[in-house]
Order: C-alpha cells, then sequence, then structure tokens
C-alpha cells in the first residue's frame, strides 16, 4: 500500500515592534519565538523602524496575510487605537505591550482586546532618580529621554520629576529627549552635555539601557570615570 505525509500548517501570530536595531527589542523577539515554539505557533515578525505609518501598513498586510493574532508595540501613543480598530475591523485578537495605547482593554467593548502588558513606567522612572541620588549620592543630574509622545518617555520622566521633589537638595542640570532608538545619539548628547557644564554633571539619568551605554561610550571617550549613570532593561 502507499501512504501519504500530510504537512499541517501551524497558526501564524503577528509580531510587530518599533526597531530591532535595538538590543532590548533582539531580546524581546528571541523571547517571544522560545514561547511560540512552547505554544506550537508561527510568527511573522515585522520592524516598523519608529515609523507610525509604516506600523499601520505592516498590521494591515498582517492581518491580511490571515494572522490569527497580533502581538503589538505601538510606535506612539497616538498610534494605538488606530492599530487595535483595525485587528477588531477584522476580529483579529490583538495583545499590547511595553507602551500604553491609549486605550483601557478593561473598558474597551470588544473581548479581543486581551489586554496591555508593560511596565510601571512612573515607577521606573522614580527606582531609577532614587539609585542615582540615594545610592550613588549625586547632587547634580542631566536626562536623556526618547521621544516625545511615547507612555514609556513621560512616565519615567515623571518617575524623575517625582523623585527630585523629595529631593531639592539635587538638581537637575537639564533634559534632553528626542534620543532614537540607537545609543549614537545618546553618545553625541552626552558629549554636549559634558562640553555645556563641565565638571558639574555628578550623574546622567537615562529611562532605557540603549541611552546609558551610550552615555557610558562618552563618558569612556573622554576619559570620565566618576559620573554615575543609571537606566533600565537588562543591556
Amino acid at each position: 500500500g502507499t501512504f501519504s505525509i500530510l504537512s499541517v500548517a501551524r497558526d501564524v501570530i503577528g509580531v510587530s515592534i518599533p526597531a530591532l536595531g535595538n538590543p532590548f527589542w533582539e531580546r524581546v523577539v528571541a523571547f517571544t519565538k522560545v514561547v511560540a515554539e512552547q505554544l506550537d505557533v508561527d510568527l511573522k515578525i515585522v520592524d516598523c523602524q519608529q515609523d507610525e505609518v509604516r506600523q499601520v501598513a505592516d498590521i494591515e498586510n498582517l492581518i491580511a496575510a490571515g494572522v490569527k493574532g497580533l502581538v503589538v508595540t505601538p510606535q506612539t501613543d497616538a498610534t494605538g487605537p488606530k492599530l487595535i480598530s483595525l485587528a477588531e475591523e477584522a476580529n483579529i485578537p490583538i495583545a499590547i505591550t511595553d507602551r500604553w495605547p491609549n486605550l483601557d482593554p478593561t473598558t474597551h467593548d470588544w473581548s479581543g482586546y486581551c489586554g496591555f502588558i508593560g511596565p510601571d513606567d512612573e515607577t521606573t522612572g522614580y527606582d531609577i532618580a532614587k539609585a542615582l541620588i540615594e545610592e550613588a549620592g549625586v547632587k547634580k543630574i542631566v536626562s536623556l529621554s526618547g521621544r516625545h509622545g511615547l507612555s514609556v518617555t513621560a512616565g519615567r520622566y515623571n518617575g524623575l520629576l517625582r523623585a527630585l521633589e523629595e529631593h531639592p537638595e539635587v538638581t537637575l542640570l537639564a533634559s534632553q529627549f528626542s534620543i532614537g532608538e540607537t545609543g549614537v545619539g545618546a553618545i553625541e548628547v552626552t558629549e554636549n552635555l559634558l562640553a555645556a557644564y563641565p565638571e558639574q554633571i555628578e550623574g546622567i539619568w537615562t529611562d532605557a539601557d540603549l541611552r546609558a551605554v551610550g552615555a557610558v561610550k562618552a563618558l569612556i571617550d573622554a576619559g570620565i570615570d566618576d559620573i554615575q549613570v543609571a537606566g533600565m532593561d537588562l543591556n
């Protein structure tokens, strides 16, 4: 007799992230692949390269390709509701990660919006600042943040401000925003801050390790070893 082997295609989950050039997102993708194998599903991963318009198109293409679910990190807060509405129109379940999408899953009337999973950004920013102020003992700080329009940026910076309110003896010399998803911008900004505040900066608060690593690189290049740097993301 004869027999044939049937290949059964696995369900595909679409995953949209802001920037694969950031080591944090590389690790997120790597872990997502591990979980996909545990769940016996395939992934289609797309990188919007920090472009809101591109991300909307990516989600439309994933839906058209027939994915069974979506895991999305919105490029900006403002993009979130649009991405969720695209999933809702197609009746494809969606989960949002890392960046708040300006739409609460507990009050939204479509059950396909599975939920939001992410950090408490204000507490995170507060803890980063407390590490600099209370553990490292710095009194003069500069801050390096991501783009305006991101819940991560606003929340973590608000946490910094809350810590500063508790420590009036500490001075925030300068705040720099819109430092992108590569470490190069943080290097340049740190170099400029060192020139603007010579021998004044004692600590550098960053809202993500990509910026912390860039700041450290600038300090090493400048031969400076007595400025404390704090961040998060396990880079």
